[in-house]
């Protein structure tokens, strides 16, 4: 037992310090952005760490921010302990935990590749440590992709280990649907990656085929025929919509709101759940209302079936990874209890209009695709610019680093062709880890492809990291014939990531020769002073400007959207009843500070104006309280947009 014990201490200690090396490591790299942290602090980021921040501070517990419901709080949360440490600073919120999330994602990618290919599982390691331009910027952002990406490959890691194992583990189980559910409720984009496991589960089982002809679309004609009179036809055309409508319900309440459109024209919409519940109920009473006979004979059989039909054993697994996937996604489902969550946006929402489909295919593999992989902005600086030294050397990395992921990905497939066969056929397979990466980058790519707005590079970060686990599998395919081949593949890589993001540093005047440069203090603090010299705790301004000044004031002042339709609704109403406030506006943004100061001019509101670094501040009001307050949302949303 002592040695067994000594065993997991040892290979804990040898991951936490691996672990750790790898942050290190990716911080150094990254310096510069730490350095400079501040100006890459969007609105959208100070609206996130101000809600993390009023948490903290003790303010009412939320689950979501304000503005969305596609992602939970937990990446947020993990800031806290650095907010803590270093106070509320953007580089404690944003980039150390944005970077840690980075580091827990490369090191699964490594678990998972000592599972494809031990031998080259360090290579991987190594060349994920060397990122293309965006994914090195990104993976400084506590955003929530990598999160989730980071809990995709947990996912897969168990899912990995249940499969290889002999006998179903319990707590492997439950470890991981309450992945599942925390994957969820971190980022619903997660169901990517859970669609993976489902549908390879699918196929890999015993009785698949079986079951698949019987789900036919010939067998659903033949049930059709079958059936002798009108009201028997109406009942099954029922069963079937009630049948799609519970399963869209059911997916909105997990996932969040979706929609099919094929140009512009809705075919299926659904956001409010509540709603389209009842509506799902309606159907359900009426057609107990029509055969009230068949619906309990429906339940009769339903009910006999799980109480005889299904073997102890995998109730019992049934109930732990049930209880599993509603722990993890407890916080959603509390949030859905509470009210705070009772419709979706449009994470979800389809164009299938053959013409839009195929341009989404084509920004996908000419422009987001190669940019994600480092690829894009190199080949438009080799063709814009005169070819010199550097830019022949670039080029001649640009050209070997995509031979070497494209013989990779046609080895790949070449090998697993089979594999993919099943896949697009949808027929019976034997479970191969393989089929994993082989599975993923294909939902990854259809899912961008019919989405309504198109592929976005941080859609198809995990991209990434499937391209370096097929170079890992093809070098250790090559390297038994050519041993250095490894080390070329570490030279070309590592160059051209290296010389390429040294590029974009010294690009944005992040690095002059090999010193990185600090920016002047950024002007935010400067209006974060004078409001606090003035007393004012309390101020409103556009989005860009009022979570950022929020939290850099540690929540001391509470800085809202002068919009009539804010994204952060919470932090206004905590601030409507303070009558004492300023405005704060861009210097360079005409439009915002005209129309106050006409509509200042005609209510005859008297007030005192600065100007702080590049922004205009408006306070001490004076004039009739209603008009005053009308300052709070006079700014109309849809002039933003």
């Amino acid at each position: 037992m002592q040695n067994i014990g000594f065993s997991y201490l040892r290979r804990f200690a040898y991951h936490f310090f691996l672990i750790l090396l790898t942050y290190l490591i990716l911080v150094l790299i990254r310096y510069p952005y730490f350095l400079n942290s501040d100006y890459s602090f969007t609105g959208d980021l100070g609206l996130n760490a101000s809600t993390i921040l009023n948490l903290l501070n003790g303010g009412p517990i939320v689950f979501y921010y304000d503005y969305a419901r596609s992602h939970g709080l937990t990446y947020g949360l993990v800031s806290a302990p650095f907010m803590w440490f270093f106070g509320p600073t953007s580089m404690a919120y944003n980039n150390l935990p944005g970077t840690l999330f980075y580091t827990l994602y490369l090191w699964t990618t490594y678990l998972i590749a000592k599972t494809l290919a031990p031998r080259t599982a360090y290579l991987v390691l190594i060349l994920m440590v060397f990122t293309p331009t965006y994914i090195t910027f990104v993976s400084a952002q506590n955003w929530p992709q990598i999160p989730a990406a980071f809990l995709g490959n947990l996912i897969f890691i168990l899912f990995i280990k249940l499969k290889l194992s002999e006998k179903n583990n319990g707590p492997i189980i439950f470890f991981l649907f309450f992945t599942m559910g925390l994957a969820i409720y971190t980022y619903t984009i997660s169901l990517i990656y859970i669609a993976t496991i489902g549908i390879l589960y699918a196929l890999v089982h015993p009785r698949w085929n079986q079951l698949r002809e019987k789900i036919s679309f010939g067998t659903l004609i033949s049930r059709f025929k079958n059936k002798k009179t009108k009201k028997e036809i109406f009942c099954l055309l029922l069963d079937i919509i009630i049948f799609i409508f519970f399963i869209s319900v059911v997916f909105s309440y997990i996932f969040g709101g979706f929609g099919v459109d094929i140009g512009g024209v809705s075919l299926l919409q659904i956001n409010k759940f509540h709603k389209a519940a009842m509506q799902l109920l309606a159907l359900i009473f009426l057609r107990i209302l029509i055969d009230r006979q068949g619906s309990i004979s429906f339940l009769r059989n339903a009910k006999s079936y799980f109480s005889a039909g299904i073997q102890s054993d995998r109730k019992y697994l049934a109930a732990v990874g049930g209880a599993g996937f509603l722990l993890g996604l407890s916080p959603r489902i509390a949030s859905i209890l509470i009210g705070e969550t009772s419709r979706g946006g449009q994470g979800h929402d389809l164009d299938l209009l053959p013409t839009k489909l195929l341009v989404h295919f084509w920004d996908l593999i000419s422009v987001e695709g190669p940019q994600v992989l480092g690829f894009y902005e190199t080949f438009k600086d080799l063709i814009s610019n005169p070819i010199d030294t550097y830019r022949m050397i670039l080029g001649i990395l640009l050209i070997s680093l995509i031979a070497i992921f494209f013989f990779s990905a046609f080895s790949f497939i070449s090998n697993n062709w089979a594999d993919l066969k099943s896949i697009a056929t949808l027929k019976g397979m034997q479970f191969k880890a393989d089929s994993i990466i082989l599975l993923v980058p294909i939902l990854i790519c259809i899912a961008n492809i019919i989405t309504q707005n198109g592929p976005r590079p941080h859609y198809l970060i995990p991209l990434f990291a499937i391209f370096t686990l097929w170079v890992g599998i093809y070098v250790d395919k090559i390297q038994k014939r050519v041993k250095w081949f490894p080390i070329l593949i570490m030279a070309i890589w590592m160059s051209f990531y290296s010389i390429t993001n040294y590029q974009a540093y010294q690009d944005t005047g992040q690095m002059e020769g090999i010193k990185p440069v600090k920016f002047n203090r950024h002007y935010i603090h400067d209006v974060v002073d004078f409001l606090k010299s003035e007393g004012i705790s309390v101020a409103y301004s556009a989005f860009d400007i009022s979570g950022v000044v929020t939290f850099f004031s540690a929540g001391k002042i509470n800085v809202s959207e002068f919009y009539d339709k804010p994204a952060s609704k919470a932090r206004k109403a905590r601030s409507m009843s303070d009558p004492h406030f300023a405005l704060i506006f861009l210097s360079s943004d005409s439009g915002p500070a005209a129309l106050y100061r006409n509509y200042l001019h005609e209510k005859e509101i008297e007030f005192k104006t600065a100007t702080v670094a590049k922004l205009e501040i408006f306070w001490d009001f004076a004039g009739k309280n209603a008009e005053i307050n009308n300052l709070r949302s006079l700014y109309p949303v849809s002039r933003v947009r």
